[in-house]
């Protein structure tokens, strides 16, 4: 279970990398920092399905919560405003550095301004034969 914004990091410190028994109290300890992770900064595809590409085993499923495409790509973007155009490259360069034939499930948790979103995420989740899912247009 990672994090991430402009780099992945571990819910469970200490566990970079490593496969984690599922039991009470690992998940008490994800869900702890979970509820402590303040949004900041970009966001970064690329360098969070890194972090599956370089598990080893490699997982067989990948759930992926996010209110949007990426705003950056491996490294920060080299100017200060990011368009649509250019969240929809870093998707699609994220999308290049998935592990093959994983299934990517999307929870969507969309934000205005990004209209292209839910149709990217939709289309990921189909071709990689994952799952889309988004909450009612009215929320919160």
């Amino acid at each position: 279970m990672y994090t991430f914004n402009t780099h992945a990091e571990p819910l469970v410190e200490g566990s970079a990398g490593q496969w984690l028994k599922l039991d009470g109290a690992t998940l008490e300890k994800a869900l702890n920092r979970l509820r402590k992770v303040v949004p900041k900064d970009g966001t970064s595809l690329e360098n969070a399905f890194a972090v599956a590409r370089q598990m080893n085993p490699q997982p067989d499923n990948l759930i992926l919560i996010t209110d949007g495409l990426p705003t950056q790509g491996k490294d920060p973007p080299t100017k200060k405003l990011v368009d649509g155009d250019d969240r929809l490259r870093l998707f699609e360069r994220a999308i290049a550095a998935l592990p093959k034939k994983l299934p990517v499930n999307t929870i969507l948790l969309p934000m205005e301004g990004d209209p292209q979103a839910p149709y990217m995420f939709w289309s990921l989740a189909k071709s990689t034969q994952g799952s889309f899912m988004a909450p009612s247009k009215d929320w919160p």
